[in-house]
């Protein structure tokens, strides 16, 4: 159908930006698992959570 779901309310642009790839049409141009991982681990050392 196409429809994706709104930003939620306090999702920050980059986890947003992770959910916008994973909803990508073609299932060949989602991230993987691992790519995933990475995204996510970046996302965390940008935001200095992980120390």
């Amino acid at each position: 159908s196409g429809m994706r779901m709104y930003k939620p309310k306090y999702a920050s642009p980059a986890i947003y930006s992770v959910l916008l790839k994973c909803w990508a049409q073609e299932a060949d141009s989602r991230p993987s698992f691992g790519e995933l991982s990475q995204l996510f681990g970046n996302i965390l050392i940008q935001s200095n959570v992980v120390k």
